[in-house]
């Protein structure tokens, strides 16, 4: 049976924000706006959507679809 992974609406969001031409430059660009973060709320969902991303392939990375919440 296939895992599908659920981003929540606040990972769904930082996804969009730092989303590149494929899923290991996405968790580069968050892992690199990550350390210039002074907020332990937004680390802590930066860190958990780095650790799912990581948890996905390429190709659900690729079909799935990222937009912004407001």
């Amino acid at each position: 049976m296939k895992r599908v992974t659920l981003f929540n609406v606040s990972e769904n969001n930082i996804i969009s924000i730092y989303k590149e031409t494929d899923r290991e430059r996405t968790i580069l660009g968050i892992k690199n706006a990550l350390v210039h973060t002074d907020d332990e709320n937004m680390t802590d969902v930066m860190k958990k959507t780095i650790k799912k991303l990581s948890d996905v392939t390429d190709e659900d990375f690729e079909n799935t679809e990222f937009f912004l919440t407001v």
